[in-house]
């Protein structure tokens, strides 16, 4: 993963802007689980890394994060994925 990329610099934002939201307790609220499901099914290696980020977030900080959080976490992690394979 190129860490001076823009994609890993999105990646990066967004994770800080997950976890002030996490702690702020005003996380995604959106009904995104229907886009959510859709991308599980067609992505099951990006959704299973996905849940265990997900899993350490919420063991460390005690708490679930939404669909939301999830749907625009997959996003990232993938665009992350797609640059890497694109860049090898």
């Amino acid at each position: 993963i190129d860490r001076q990329g823009f994609n890993y610099n999105r990646f990066a934002m967004h994770m800080r802007y997950c976890l002030k939201r996490i702690q702020d307790k005003a996380q995604f609220q959106e009904d995104d689980t229907h886009m959510l499901q859709l991308m599980r099914e067609e992505y099951p290696d990006l959704q299973h890394c996905t849940a265990r980020l997900l899993q350490k977030i919420s063991d460390r900080l005690q708490e679930k994060l939404t669909a939301g959080e999830e749907l625009y976490l997959m996003l990232h992690i993938n665009r992350l994925r797609q640059n890497s394979i694109e860049n090898h």
